[in-house]
């Protein structure tokens, strides 16, 4: 709602308005903001990512000064990648920031002194016994993974940290980095990988990140086909649109939004009050933007008892859960669309379009 209500004002601000670059630094500081919510669902496992084909040993490769950059000069710091990698199906960039947290834990373990941090990547086969030591619950099966491994000469850790180095703000530094470790775990666990910790007092550390392969990672696709529009209805001239949303602030940014995009905006604060006005008026809507997660009856339900109204009704999901999550959840139902919270104008506007051609 912040970063909406803001966008909303510098459309309405003259360009050459002073305040204009006030209300800029509040956008940016919300998108920080967002940026460490973002970080709090990668350690639910509920982040935001967009899951493509990767080449781990060119992403390490273009970003190494990226990563060095966090090592102190009094530590050596070594690559050793593996030039005949497979790729991987994963969020590039979530996977460089895992990379990094582990580097920084790394670092963090030999502060001033001198000593030296070992990043390794390569694709190795694993027994189950190996794979069931995995810190992550949901145990991988034996087979062929893609490893990156970082080790260090540092101060090592003892079995009470190792049982809490996953933790969400647990740190031994009196200024620690929060989230780091624990959004690694989550991260990876969304990814289907697995994480093995080898560590002792005064011997250094060794932290293993396993991830599947391309050719043996399932995604998660939205099932079924479209539902097909009803050839009697002719809903071209309507231009109402139902906004159901439980939080007040997001339902009125969103009324002023799909104003200021032409529509009519309709609200309704819970999944029972969109029903009984779409069972009164379901003709006359164009489109649908629903949340997910609500009080009484969810977006699962609303969607479902919709449907059953008008089985053409084009419906655009908005959650702060990541879209891996969301399809799994309405899997089969035939979604026309789904939206990041926060999201920005621009991006609703491209989804209401998308949604209504389709």
């Amino acid at each position: 709602s912040v970063l909406g209500n803001l966008e909303l004002a510098l459309m309405k601000l003259p360009a050459d308005a002073a305040v204009r670059t006030f209300v800029c630094n509040a956008v940016n500081a919300a998108e920080q903001a967002a940026k460490l919510s973002g970080m709090m669902l990668a350690y639910t496992g509920k982040g935001l990512f967009k899951v493509k084909e990767v080449d781990l040993t060119e992403l390490v490769e273009e970003n190494a000064a990226l990563l060095a950059s966090g090592v102190s000069k009094s530590i050596s710091f070594y690559l050793k990648l593996d030039s005949s990698l497979p790729l991987i199906m994963a969020d590039g960039e979530q996977i460089l920031q895992v990379i990094i947290n582990m580097i920084n834990n790394a670092s963090d373990s030999i502060g001033d002194l001198n000593g030296s941090i070992t990043l390794s990547i390569s694709v190795q086969k694993f027994d189950q016994k190996t794979l069931d030591s995995s810190r992550i619950e949901e145990k991988l099966p034996e087979g062929r993974y893609v490893l990156i491994e970082v080790t260090d000469s540092g101060c090592g850790m003892s079995p009470e940290t190792l049982d809490k180095i996953f933790d969400p703000f647990y740190t031994t530094k009196f200024t620690g980095r929060g989230l780091g470790m624990s959004a690694v775990h989550g991260i990876i666990r969304a990814h289907n990988g697995a994480i093995m910790l080898e560590s002792s007092l005064g011997s250094g550390s060794s932290i293993r990140v396993l991830l599947p392969v391309a050719d043996d990672y399932q995604m998660i696709e939205m099932g079924g086909s479209s539902v097909p529009a009803a050839a009697s209805r002719d809903v071209s001239c309507c231009r109402k649109v139902l906004i159901v949303d439980d939080e007040k602030m997001i339902r009125n940014l969103l009324i002023e939004i799909v104003g200021v995009l032409g529509f009519e905006p309709v609200a309704a604060e819970c999944g029972e009050e969109a029903v009984r006005i779409f069972l009164e008026e379901g003709d006359r809507f164009r489109l649908v933007l629903l949340d997910q997660s609500m009080p009484g009856m969810d977006g699962v339900a609303v969607f479902t008892e919709l449907r059953k109204i008008r089985s053409d009704i084009p419906v655009l999901l908005a959650s702060g859960f990541s879209k891996e999550v969301i399809l799994e959840r309405f899997k089969g139902l035939d979604l026309n669309g789904f939206i990041q919270k926060p999201f920005k104008l621009n991006s609703l506007m491209e989804e209401m379009k998308r949604a209504l051609n389709e």
